[in-house]
């Protein structure tokens, strides 16, 4: 049994090396940590709780990175669904 399993997680590592995804979890976070940086410093008047502010407007940038993303490949695989389902 433990032969199987670290043979289905050495198959599952090399998936994800070969895999695009990677890219997306790198890129979304510094994407939305510059965005939520400039932000900051555009509202240095408005806001003035300094790490906690910032650190805000890093997690506000973040949700909204990664719920169009994900929103994105949801309606992505369905019309990959359909559009094999009806060829």
């Amino acid at each position: 049994m433990n032969i199987s399993y670290y043979k289905a997680v050495k198959a599952e590592r090399l998936k994800l090396k070969r895999s695009p995804v990677w890219l997306a979890f790198f890129a979304l976070p510094m994407i939305s940590a510059f965005f939520g940086t400039m932000n900051y410093k555009m509202n240095l008047g408005i806001l003035k709780s300094e790490w906690f502010s910032l650190w805000s407007q890093h997690s506000l940038f973040l949700c909204y990175f990664l719920h169009f993303f994900f929103l994105f490949l949801f309606f992505f695989f369905l019309f990959l669904f359909f559009f094999f389902l009806f060829l």
